[in-house]
Protein backbone atom coordinates (compact mmCIF):
# COMPACT_ATOMS: atom_id res chain seq x y z
CA UNK A 1 0.00 0.00 0.00
CA UNK A 2 2.85 2.35 0.87
CA UNK A 3 4.52 1.66 -2.49
CA UNK A 4 1.27 2.48 -4.28
CA UNK A 5 0.98 5.78 -2.43
CA UNK A 6 4.58 6.65 -3.32
CA UNK A 7 3.87 6.00 -6.99
CA UNK A 8 0.73 8.12 -6.90
CA UNK A 9 2.40 11.00 -5.02
CA UNK A 10 3.57 12.87 -8.19
CA UNK A 11 0.01 12.75 -9.48
CA UNK A 12 -1.76 13.83 -6.28
CA UNK A 13 -2.09 17.43 -7.45
CA UNK A 14 -3.73 16.31 -10.67
CA UNK A 15 -5.94 13.86 -8.79
CA UNK A 16 -7.17 16.60 -6.46
CA UNK A 17 -8.08 18.77 -9.43
CA UNK A 18 -9.94 15.85 -11.01
CA UNK A 19 -11.94 15.43 -7.80
CA UNK A 20 -12.63 19.18 -7.56
CA UNK A 21 -13.80 19.36 -11.19
CA UNK A 22 -15.90 16.23 -10.70
CA UNK A 23 -17.67 17.92 -7.78
CA UNK A 24 -18.23 21.02 -9.91
CA UNK A 25 -19.58 18.86 -12.72
CA UNK A 26 -22.03 17.19 -10.37
CA UNK A 27 -23.16 20.57 -9.02
CA UNK A 28 -23.66 21.85 -12.56
CA UNK A 29 -25.75 18.84 -13.49
CA UNK A 30 -27.79 18.87 -10.28
CA UNK A 31 -28.36 22.62 -9.98
CA UNK A 32 -28.03 24.04 -13.50
CA UNK A 33 -28.82 21.36 -16.07
CA UNK A 34 -31.86 20.03 -14.22
CA UNK A 35 -33.19 23.58 -13.74
CA UNK A 36 -32.63 25.05 -17.20
CA UNK A 37 -36.29 25.95 -17.61
CA UNK A 38 -36.36 27.88 -14.34
CA UNK A 39 -33.03 29.55 -15.08
CA UNK A 40 -34.03 30.65 -18.57
CA UNK A 41 -35.94 33.60 -17.14
CA UNK A 42 -32.91 34.67 -15.10
CA UNK A 43 -30.64 34.30 -18.14
CA UNK A 44 -32.79 36.76 -20.07
CA UNK A 45 -32.24 39.47 -17.47
CA UNK A 46 -29.61 42.12 -18.10
CA UNK A 47 -26.36 41.64 -16.19
CA UNK A 48 -25.80 44.35 -13.55
CA UNK A 49 -22.30 45.59 -14.23
CA UNK A 50 -22.44 48.18 -11.45
CA UNK A 51 -22.93 45.45 -8.82
CA UNK A 52 -20.17 43.39 -10.42
CA UNK A 53 -17.82 46.37 -10.18
CA UNK A 54 -18.79 46.90 -6.53
CA UNK A 55 -17.99 43.25 -5.83
CA UNK A 56 -14.62 43.62 -7.57
CA UNK A 57 -13.80 46.78 -5.61
CA UNK A 58 -14.72 45.10 -2.32
CA UNK A 59 -12.59 42.05 -3.12
CA UNK A 60 -9.61 44.20 -4.13
CA UNK A 61 -9.86 46.37 -1.01
CA UNK A 62 -10.21 43.31 1.22
CA UNK A 63 -7.21 41.61 -0.39
CA UNK A 64 -5.12 44.75 0.11
CA UNK A 65 -6.13 44.88 3.79
CA UNK A 66 -5.10 41.25 4.17
CA UNK A 67 -1.63 41.97 2.80
CA UNK A 68 -1.18 45.03 5.02
CA UNK A 69 -2.27 42.94 8.02
CA UNK A 70 0.39 40.35 7.31
CA UNK A 71 2.99 43.08 6.78
CA UNK A 72 2.26 44.48 10.25
CA UNK A 73 2.53 41.03 11.85
CA UNK A 74 5.90 40.45 10.16
CA UNK A 75 7.18 43.92 11.03
CA UNK A 76 6.17 43.45 14.68
CA UNK A 77 8.70 40.59 14.85
CA UNK A 78 11.52 42.92 13.85
CA UNK A 79 12.08 41.49 10.38
CA UNK A 80 13.35 43.68 7.56
CA UNK A 81 10.32 43.54 5.33
CA UNK A 82 8.71 45.93 2.87
CA UNK A 83 5.02 46.54 2.29
CA UNK A 84 5.64 45.98 -1.42
CA UNK A 85 7.10 42.57 -0.60
CA UNK A 86 3.98 41.69 1.36
CA UNK A 87 1.84 42.56 -1.65
CA UNK A 88 4.00 40.65 -4.10
CA UNK A 89 4.21 37.50 -1.99
CA UNK A 90 0.55 37.89 -1.09
CA UNK A 91 -0.53 37.88 -4.72
CA UNK A 92 1.67 34.83 -5.29
CA UNK A 93 -0.16 33.08 -2.47
CA UNK A 94 -3.57 34.17 -3.72
CA UNK A 95 -2.94 32.69 -7.15
CA UNK A 96 -1.27 29.56 -5.78
CA UNK A 97 -4.30 28.81 -3.62
CA UNK A 98 -5.43 26.85 -6.66
CA UNK A 99 -2.28 24.71 -6.66
CA UNK A 100 -2.01 23.59 -3.04
CA UNK A 101 -4.83 21.88 -1.13
CA UNK A 102 -7.50 23.93 0.62
CA UNK A 103 -8.12 27.66 0.57
CA UNK A 104 -5.12 28.03 2.88
CA UNK A 105 -2.84 26.32 0.36
CA UNK A 106 -1.35 29.60 -0.80
CA UNK A 107 -0.11 30.19 2.73
CA UNK A 108 2.33 27.30 2.27
CA UNK A 109 4.02 29.21 -0.55
CA UNK A 110 3.98 32.47 1.43
CA UNK A 111 5.62 30.70 4.36
CA UNK A 112 8.26 29.11 2.12
CA UNK A 113 9.12 32.42 0.44
CA UNK A 114 9.49 34.44 3.63
CA UNK A 115 11.36 31.64 5.43
CA UNK A 116 13.87 31.53 2.59
CA UNK A 117 14.70 35.19 3.19
CA UNK A 118 14.68 35.09 7.00
CA UNK A 119 17.28 32.41 7.70
CA UNK A 120 18.01 33.43 11.30
CA UNK A 121 14.44 33.00 12.59
CA UNK A 122 12.75 30.92 9.94
CA UNK A 123 10.18 29.35 12.25
CA UNK A 124 9.06 32.75 13.53
CA UNK A 125 8.76 34.00 9.96
CA UNK A 126 6.56 31.02 9.13
CA UNK A 127 4.58 31.64 12.33
CA UNK A 128 3.58 35.09 11.06
CA UNK A 129 1.78 33.41 8.16
CA UNK A 130 0.03 30.99 10.52
CA UNK A 131 -1.02 33.76 12.91
CA UNK A 132 -2.23 35.85 9.98
CA UNK A 133 -4.44 32.96 8.85
CA UNK A 134 -5.72 32.35 12.39
CA UNK A 135 -6.70 36.01 12.77
CA UNK A 136 -8.48 35.81 9.43
CA UNK A 137 -10.45 32.74 10.50
CA UNK A 138 -11.26 34.36 13.85
CA UNK A 139 -12.67 37.37 12.01
CA UNK A 140 -14.85 35.07 9.90
CA UNK A 141 -16.28 33.49 13.04
CA UNK A 142 -16.88 36.86 14.71
CA UNK A 143 -18.59 38.49 11.72
CA UNK A 144 -20.85 35.48 11.19
CA UNK A 145 -21.68 35.21 14.89
CA UNK A 146 -22.62 38.89 15.16
CA UNK A 147 -24.71 38.64 11.99
CA UNK A 148 -26.77 35.87 13.60
CA UNK A 149 -28.00 38.38 16.19
CA UNK A 150 -29.70 40.36 13.42
CA UNK A 151 -31.74 37.37 12.21
CA UNK A 152 -34.73 37.10 14.58
CA UNK A 153 -36.26 34.03 12.88
CA UNK A 154 -33.04 32.05 13.02
CA UNK A 155 -34.30 29.36 15.40
CA UNK A 156 -37.03 28.39 12.95
CA UNK A 157 -34.38 27.18 10.49
CA UNK A 158 -32.39 24.27 11.92
CA UNK A 159 -29.54 24.57 9.41
CA UNK A 160 -29.04 28.30 9.93
CA UNK A 161 -29.33 27.87 13.70
CA UNK A 162 -26.63 25.19 13.59
CA UNK A 163 -24.40 27.51 11.56
CA UNK A 164 -24.87 30.24 14.15
CA UNK A 165 -23.95 27.85 16.97
CA UNK A 166 -20.83 26.74 15.10
CA UNK A 167 -19.76 30.34 14.47
CA UNK A 168 -20.35 31.42 18.07
CA UNK A 169 -18.29 28.47 19.30
CA UNK A 170 -15.43 29.35 16.95
CA UNK A 171 -15.58 33.04 17.85
CA UNK A 172 -15.53 32.30 21.59
CA UNK A 173 -12.70 29.76 21.45
CA UNK A 174 -10.65 31.95 19.11
CA UNK A 175 -11.07 35.08 21.22
CA UNK A 176 -10.13 33.26 24.43
CA UNK A 177 -7.08 31.79 22.70
CA UNK A 178 -5.99 35.24 21.49
CA UNK A 179 -6.39 36.72 24.98
CA UNK A 180 -4.31 33.88 26.45
CA UNK A 181 -1.57 34.51 23.89
CA UNK A 182 -1.47 38.21 24.78
CA UNK A 183 -1.51 37.63 28.55
CA UNK A 184 1.87 38.46 30.14
CA UNK A 185 1.88 35.20 32.13
CA UNK A 186 1.76 32.99 29.03
CA UNK A 187 5.45 33.15 27.97
CA UNK A 188 6.48 32.78 31.64
CA UNK A 189 4.47 29.62 32.28
CA UNK A 190 6.53 26.71 33.65
CA UNK A 191 5.23 24.04 31.30
CA UNK A 192 5.93 26.21 28.27
CA UNK A 193 9.47 27.05 29.34
CA UNK A 194 10.21 23.40 30.05
CA UNK A 195 9.62 22.69 26.38
CA UNK A 196 12.57 24.95 25.53
CA UNK A 197 14.94 22.28 26.88
CA UNK A 198 13.60 19.52 24.67
CA UNK A 199 15.96 18.09 22.08
CA UNK A 200 15.52 19.05 18.44
CA UNK A 201 12.44 21.28 19.00
CA UNK A 202 13.57 23.25 22.05
CA UNK A 203 15.21 26.06 20.10
CA UNK A 204 12.21 26.43 17.81
CA UNK A 205 9.86 26.62 20.79
CA UNK A 206 12.12 29.24 22.34
CA UNK A 207 11.86 31.33 19.18
CA UNK A 208 8.07 31.06 19.29
CA UNK A 209 8.01 32.16 22.94
CA UNK A 210 10.11 35.18 22.01
CA UNK A 211 7.69 35.90 19.17
CA UNK A 212 4.80 35.89 21.66
CA UNK A 213 6.72 38.32 23.88
CA UNK A 214 7.25 40.66 20.93
CA UNK A 215 3.55 40.58 20.05
CA UNK A 216 2.72 41.32 23.69
CA UNK A 217 4.94 44.39 23.54
CA UNK A 218 3.07 45.51 20.42
CA UNK A 219 -0.52 44.75 21.37
CA UNK A 220 -1.73 47.64 19.25
CA UNK A 221 -0.42 45.87 16.17
CA UNK A 222 -2.35 42.71 17.05
CA UNK A 223 -5.53 44.66 17.82
CA UNK A 224 -5.15 46.56 14.55
CA UNK A 225 -4.63 43.27 12.71
CA UNK A 226 -7.86 41.89 14.17
CA UNK A 227 -9.75 45.06 13.20
CA UNK A 228 -8.37 44.87 9.67
CA UNK A 229 -9.44 41.23 9.52
CA UNK A 230 -13.00 42.18 10.47
CA UNK A 231 -13.22 44.93 7.85
CA UNK A 232 -11.51 42.77 5.24
CA UNK A 233 -13.88 39.86 5.68
CA UNK A 234 -16.87 42.18 5.71
CA UNK A 235 -15.75 43.20 2.23
CA UNK A 236 -15.28 39.61 1.04
CA UNK A 237 -18.64 38.49 2.43
CA UNK A 238 -20.37 41.54 0.97
CA UNK A 239 -18.91 40.74 -2.44
CA UNK A 240 -20.90 37.48 -2.49
CA UNK A 241 -24.07 39.49 -2.01
CA UNK A 242 -23.22 41.88 -4.83
CA UNK A 243 -22.25 38.97 -7.07
CA UNK A 244 -25.77 37.59 -6.62
CA UNK A 245 -27.21 41.02 -7.39
CA UNK A 246 -25.08 41.27 -10.53
CA UNK A 247 -26.74 38.06 -11.73
CA UNK A 248 -30.16 39.46 -10.74
CA UNK A 249 -30.85 36.66 -8.30
CA UNK A 250 -32.63 38.80 -5.69
CA UNK A 251 -35.76 36.68 -5.98
CA UNK A 252 -34.06 33.57 -4.59
CA UNK A 253 -30.80 34.83 -3.04
CA UNK A 254 -30.66 35.38 0.74
CA UNK A 255 -30.64 38.92 2.07
CA UNK A 256 -27.42 40.72 3.00
CA UNK A 257 -27.41 39.71 6.67
CA UNK A 258 -27.97 36.05 5.84
CA UNK A 259 -24.96 36.21 3.52
CA UNK A 260 -22.87 37.38 6.48
CA UNK A 261 -23.99 34.24 8.32
CA UNK A 262 -23.75 31.48 5.72
CA UNK A 263 -20.67 32.51 3.75
CA UNK A 264 -18.26 32.38 6.76
CA UNK A 265 -19.33 28.80 7.49
CA UNK A 266 -18.77 27.84 3.85
CA UNK A 267 -15.39 29.60 3.77
CA UNK A 268 -14.20 27.86 6.94
CA UNK A 269 -15.25 24.48 5.60
CA UNK A 270 -13.54 25.04 2.26
CA UNK A 271 -10.33 26.08 4.05
CA UNK A 272 -9.75 22.64 5.49
CA UNK A 273 -10.84 20.33 2.68
CA UNK A 274 -7.70 19.22 0.76
CA UNK A 275 -8.79 20.37 -2.68
CA UNK A 276 -7.09 23.19 -4.65
CA UNK A 277 -8.57 26.49 -3.53
CA UNK A 278 -11.46 24.61 -1.97
CA UNK A 279 -12.90 24.37 -5.49
CA UNK A 280 -16.16 22.45 -5.49
CA UNK A 281 -16.46 22.54 -1.70
CA UNK A 282 -17.14 26.27 -1.44
CA UNK A 283 -19.54 26.14 -4.40
CA UNK A 284 -21.38 23.16 -2.94
CA UNK A 285 -21.65 24.71 0.52
CA UNK A 286 -22.92 28.07 -0.73
CA UNK A 287 -25.38 26.34 -3.06
CA UNK A 288 -26.69 24.21 -0.20
CA UNK A 289 -26.99 27.15 2.19
CA UNK A 290 -28.81 29.23 -0.44
CA UNK A 291 -31.34 26.41 -0.72
CA UNK A 292 -31.75 26.10 3.04
CA UNK A 293 -32.21 29.85 3.44
CA UNK A 294 -35.06 29.81 0.89
CA UNK A 295 -38.37 29.24 2.70
CA UNK A 296 -40.45 28.58 -0.43
CA UNK A 297 -40.22 24.89 -1.27
CA UNK A 298 -40.83 25.41 -4.99
CA UNK A 299 -37.92 27.89 -5.16
CA UNK A 300 -35.26 25.87 -3.33
CA UNK A 301 -33.71 24.29 -6.43
CA UNK A 302 -33.53 27.65 -8.17
CA UNK A 303 -31.93 29.12 -5.04
CA UNK A 304 -29.27 26.38 -5.08
CA UNK A 305 -28.52 27.16 -8.72
CA UNK A 306 -28.25 30.83 -7.84
CA UNK A 307 -25.79 30.06 -5.05
CA UNK A 308 -23.60 28.10 -7.45
CA UNK A 309 -23.63 30.86 -10.07
CA UNK A 310 -22.93 33.60 -7.51
CA UNK A 311 -19.95 31.67 -6.12
CA UNK A 312 -18.52 31.06 -9.58
CA UNK A 313 -18.79 34.77 -10.37
CA UNK A 314 -17.07 35.54 -7.06
CA UNK A 315 -14.23 33.17 -7.96
CA UNK A 316 -13.84 34.69 -11.42
CA UNK A 317 -13.64 38.22 -10.01
CA UNK A 318 -11.14 37.11 -7.35
CA UNK A 319 -8.90 35.46 -9.94
CA UNK A 320 -8.98 38.57 -12.13
CA UNK A 321 -8.09 40.79 -9.17
CA UNK A 322 -5.27 38.43 -8.15
CA UNK A 323 -3.90 38.20 -11.69
CA UNK A 324 -4.03 41.97 -12.21
CA UNK A 325 -2.35 42.67 -8.88
CA UNK A 326 0.28 40.00 -9.46
CA UNK A 327 1.21 41.42 -12.87
CA UNK A 328 1.37 44.98 -11.55
CA UNK A 329 3.54 44.21 -8.54
CA UNK A 330 5.80 41.80 -10.40
CA UNK A 331 6.42 44.55 -12.92
CA UNK A 332 7.52 47.03 -10.24
CA UNK A 333 10.64 45.24 -9.09
CA UNK A 334 12.46 42.06 -8.24
CA UNK A 335 10.90 39.07 -6.50
CA UNK A 336 13.59 38.85 -3.89
CA UNK A 337 12.95 40.50 -0.54
CA UNK A 338 15.10 43.48 0.21
CA UNK A 339 15.71 45.68 3.20
CA UNK A 340 16.58 48.85 1.33
CA UNK A 341 13.30 50.62 1.85
CA UNK A 342 12.39 52.69 4.87
CA UNK A 343 11.05 50.78 7.85
CA UNK A 344 7.92 51.93 9.74
CA UNK A 345 8.32 54.88 12.13
CA UNK A 346 10.07 54.08 15.40
CA UNK A 347 7.10 55.49 17.31
CA UNK A 348 5.19 52.34 16.40
CA UNK A 349 7.56 50.35 18.60
CA UNK A 350 5.84 51.65 21.72
CA UNK A 351 3.95 49.02 23.62
CA UNK A 352 0.24 49.29 24.19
Amino acid sequence: MRDLLQRLKPYMGLLKWVIALAILGYLFYQNIYLNLDSLSEVADRQFRWIDCCIAAALIAASVFLTFVRWYLLVWAQGFEFRLRDAFRIGFWGLLLNYVAPGQVGGDLFKAALIAREQQSRRLVAIATVVIDRILGLLALFIVGAIASLALPGLRENNVLASIAGFLWTGATVGTVGLLIMLHPATPRSRWLNRLVHLKFVGRAIGDLIQAIVLYQSKRRVVVLAVAMSLFGHMGILSSFYFASRALRLEEVAPDYTTHLLIVPAAEVGASFVPLPGGVGVLEGAISYFYGEAENRTDHKELAKAGGLLATLLFRLITLLVAAAGFICFMATGKNRLSANETKPPESENESA
